[in-house]
């Protein structure tokens, strides 16, 4: 098994940082003494910041980390962090929240975020900052875990809130569901016998299955060690050829277990205690990756995604389109859209390649014959309008395209004077002024919801996609407001 270092995030009431060990991990597994005894990795540590997620990069011998409090992604190189050195920390993202894993594809070098309702990617080699992409975002609610695996194409995450795993291709395709019950936070993928872990919180327990999932199996229960047993609270997971690790933010411990692959279970060794409240965790193996990959020698612009079989195609980062050359990137076209009441008018503004000091202003007229057009909605990934008409009670989406705008109708039967939509869980938004409630359906307009009634006149309405967890959630809380203020 040779030396390994076991890595994981810790945040107490004063401070954030990443601790670990360094050696034989066995003989840590066996040994009664506290992880004091043992060598630490501790990097610069923040009282400010919430570390969440963590990850390695075994080709830059780069560790990475998510920052809840700090809204940003750092990485370092695991020498400096283990010399207490920051003047090589880097931010990767800034500005993004609720980030709770990580991942790393080492072929591309590509990061995949757990990001609360999407998953997020972004290179980390190079000097780019702040380019990313959501690569996966229909359905999903709170994703908590996330693993890679490379060589196999493999991408899996946890969602705890639909008590769901899933997997699918590194480029969001072939997505499959695997389970749908339970209470699923952290995930790990083991390349070498393709098995995926994963920690269940409702039932304390470890379970696993193959990249098929024909059988799910439970490879340990994990119980309180106190007496009188309390509710645990189980969050990451790390396992290697031989040992396998389990963080617990109830018990402040890191559970320690060999790994019984002959008879697929884990074997308890001893419960690690330390004085925080550990996240995510990582085992780093002294192996050797060189990777020869299509994406090397790619000269995409912002990023190279990993399409298996070694093999790479470039993608822009959200707001971006490929251009033709299939390596560069363009930002989309700034659009104005407005109503003029019979009327729905585009203005598409573009920089005028021949001299870039002026603009191109292209007006289309995209709907006539409206009675009372005011509102308007739009579905940023798909490229869809919504828009509502007054007199009609009707609401209307289609796609904008250069050939052809095409708008289906959505029967509402709503006095529709705001829409909005959310573009990560592609649901829209709709007020009804005169019987004061605010609805949502799906994109589509299937499945129509009352979310608040007796909410006054509501006119206006807007939806923040990225910064919340739960819309639904939020929506209910602030019924009491309406209803206080709405006289």
């Amino acid at each position: 098994m040779g030396e390994e270092t076991l890595l994981w995030t810790q945040t107490s009431s004063v401070w954030s940082s990443i601790h670990g060990v360094h050696g034989d991990l066995r003989q840590y597994a066996t040994t009664q003494n506290t992880i004091q005894s043992y060598s630490r990795v501790r990097s610069k540590s923040s009282k400010n910041a919430n570390r969440i997620g963590l990850t390695y990069d075994p080709v830059q011998d780069l560790v990475c980390w998510s920052d809840d409090s700090l809204r940003a992604v750092y990485c370092q190189p695991r020498s400096d962090m283990l010399n207490l050195t920051s003047s090589s920390l880097r931010t990767l993202l800034s500005g993004i929240i609720d980030v709770r894993d990580i991942a790393v594809d080492w072929q591309t070098g590509n990061i995949y975020l757990a990001n609360g309702r999407s998953i997020v990617v972004t290179p980390s080699r190079g000097h780019y900052q702040d380019i990313y992409k959501h690569l996966i975002w229909e359905g999903l609610r709170k994703v908590s875990g996330i693993a890679v695996d490379p060589n196999n194409n493999k991408l899996c995450w946890t969602d705890t809130e639909r008590g769901r795993v899933e997997c699918s291709t590194l480029l969001g395709a072939g997505r499959k569901q695997l389970i749908d019950q339970g209470h699923p936070v952290g995930i790990t993928v083991v390349p070498d016998t393709t098995t995926i872990y994963w920690v269940d919180n409702l039932s304390k327990t470890v379970k696993g299955c193959s990249y098929e999932c024909n059988n799910i199996l439970t490879y340990t229960e994990i119980t309180s060690q106190i007496t009188p047993p309390r509710e645990r609270s189980l969050y990451g997971i790390a396992v290697s050829s031989e040992m396998a690790f389990v963080t617990d933010t109830d018990e402040l411990a890191v559970n320690v277990y060999t790994v019984d692959n002959r008879n697929q279970r884990f074997m308890r060794q001893s419960k690690k205690e330390i004085d925080a409240i550990p996240h995510q965790i990582t085992v780093i193996s002294p192996t050797s990756h060189q990777p020869n990959h299509d994406c090397i020698s790619k000269k995409c612009q912002h990023m190279c995604l990993n399409d298996g079989n070694n093999k790479g195609i470039c993608s822009c980062m959200t707001g971006f389109w490929l251009k033709t050359d299939s390596l560069t990137c363009e930002e989309r076209d700034l659009r104005f859209i407005y109503t003029t009441g019979s009327q729905v008018v585009s203005y598409v503004v573009t920089i005028n390649k021949t001299d870039p000091s002026t603009l191109l202003v292209k007006q289309t007229k995209l709907s006539d014959g409206g009675s009372d057009v005011k509102p308007l909605g739009w579905h940023f990934s798909n490229n869809m309008l919504y828009f509502g008409d007054i007199n009609k009670r009707i609401m209307y989406s289609g796609y904008l395209t250069s050939s052809t705008n095409n708008f289906g109708e959505h029967t509402v039967n709503a006095d529709v004077q705001g829409i909005s939509v959310d573009w990560l869980s592609d649901n829209v938004y709709w007020t009804d002024k005169t019987l004061g409630r605010i609805m949502m359906s799906y994109i589509s307009g299937r499945y129509h919801k009352l979310l608040i009634s007796d909410a006054g006149k509501p006119t206006g309405l807007a939806v923040d996609s990225l910064n919340r967890d739960d819309l639904e959630d939020g929506f209910n809380g602030i019924i009491s407001k309406f209803n206080k203020y709405k006289h």
